[in-house]
C-alpha cells in the first residue's frame, strides 16, 4: 500500500495557538501542528481527492467547531490500493 500525496497549504491561516512548541531530546525546541488529510473518493470540482485542515480535538469535535482549512491535496501516485489505518481493526465474527 503505497501513495504520493502533494499538498498546499496557506500558512497565514494557521491559528497561533494550535502551533505546540516541544523540547526534543538534544535541548532544542521544535514547533509542531497537528494536521488531518481527508481523502474522499471522489475528487472536487478542481481535481483534488481532498482538504487538509487544522486536527480538532474531541472536544472541538463533540462542540461542532468550525474547521481551520488550510489548502487541498491531490494523490500524485498510488499503487492502486487504499490507505490502511494505524488503528487496530476489530474482527467481527459472522455467528
Amino acid at each position: 500500500m503505497a501513495s504520493i500525496i502533494n499538498f498546499s497549504l496557506d500558512l497565514t491561516k494557521i491559528p497561533k495557538d494550535k502551533i505546540k512548541v516541544v523540547k526534543k531530546k538534544d535541548g532544542s525546541e521544535g514547533k509542531y501542528l497537528d494536521l488531518t488529510l481527508t481523502l474522499n473518493n471522489e475528487l472536487d470540482s478542481y481535481g483534488n481527492n481532498g482538504p487538509v485542515v487544522v486536527s480538532q480535538s474531541l472536544e472541538e469535535r463533540q462542540s461542532k467547531a468550525d474547521k481551520v482549512y488550510l489548502g487541498n491535496a491531490k494523490v500524485a501516485w498510488t499503487d492502486g490500493q487504499n490507505v490502511g489505518s494505524n488503528k487496530p481493526t476489530e474482527e467481527v465474527l459472522p455467528f
